[in-house]
């Protein structure tokens, strides 16, 4: 497997000095909480860690982005997905669980709690028959 390369978009010591440890498997290529800095690399960014919501204004989307908070919020991962985050996780989480979660979401998947993947269909079932039509996707 290639190395999946990371920009940290966080300033967060213990994160960035668990990142370091995967770096077998992943490859830092950025550490700033700067847009400049992040958008300046995005040629070379598979990953983008950040600890905000995005915003609106970066929208690149080949970069997955993924959340990495402080604590778990219901609200703030349901809130990341609708902005586009492809994994949501705590920075206290465990170094195999932050390998795993980064080869599952530079695989194109998601990384989120079963609650907001069901809150997340729940709003597309609510959105799709306030229309008045449903469609299925392909």
């Amino acid at each position: 497997m290639e190395k999946v390369r990371v920009f940290l978009g966080i300033r967060d010591r213990n994160f960035s000095e668990k990142i370091k440890a995967l770096s077998g498997d992943v490859e830092i290529v950025g550490e700033s909480a700067s847009l400049e800095a992040i958008k300046g690399n995005s040629k070379r960014i598979d990953l983008l860690f950040l600890d905000r919501i995005p915003l609106m204004g970066f929208s690149n989307s080949k970069i997955k982005r993924v959340i990495a908070a402080s604590r778990y919020s219901r609200k703030k991962e349901f809130l990341s997905v609708i902005s586009g985050v492809k994994g949501f996780i705590t920075k206290d989480i465990s170094e195999p669980y932050l390998l795993k979660a980064i080869k599952v979401i530079s695989a194109g998947e998601i990384w989120m709690t079963r609650y907001t993947v069901a809150k997340v269909f729940e709003e597309y079932y609510r959105m799709a028959k306030g229309n008045g039509k449903r469609r299925i996707l392909s």
